[in-house]
């Protein structure tokens, strides 16, 4: 009986080792896929991590695109303002010339005309009056066309 017992105890002992075996398997099985699934997550956290950083310096770039645009908008229209204020400058310059010449011409004409007829001196003056019209005129058209934004307006 003791060499059944003998025999049983080993049968016992075999099949345990043989059941262990699987099991142990599964366990280092198990531990290798928690040790991934740790990695992973670690993983996970880091691109999230990694991602509001890139997010948050996009909208940086975002903020200082559009502060750059605006700039760029106020040196573009600071230019357009010079340059329309030197336009204005020129053409004040220009009728101021040319009413000091036709303040010239008017004197002679008044000077020449004193002898003629009062219906010639009349007609003079009214002529006079139409060239001051249509030199208005052409400044105005001389300011609308020059007019940089493209846009008629009065001025």
């Amino acid at each position: 009986m003791a060499s059944s017992d003998t025999n049983h105890i080993s049968h016992d002992s075999i099949y345990e080792v043989l059941l262990r075996l699987p099991i142990d398997q599964y366990r280092a099985q198990i531990k290798k896929l928690q040790d991934s699934e740790a990695e992973i997550k670690a993983v996970s956290v880091n691109y999230a991590a990694l991602l509001k950083e890139k997010e948050d310096y996009i909208s940086r770039i975002n903020e200082v695109n559009s502060s750059l645009k605006q700039n760029l908008m106020f040196v573009e229209m600071s230019h357009i303002r010079n340059d329309l204020n030197h336009e204005i400058s020129e053409i004040e310059k220009e009728n101021s010339s040319l009413k000091t010449e036709k303040d010239k011409l008017v004197v002679a004409l008044k000077a020449s005309t004193k002898n003629f007829r009062p219906d010639v001196s009349e007609t003079l003056s009214t002529l006079s009056n139409s060239v001051d019209e249509v030199h208005r005129k052409n400044i105005l058209v001389k300011r609308r066309w020059n007019n940089p934004c493209g846009k008629w307006r009065e001025i």
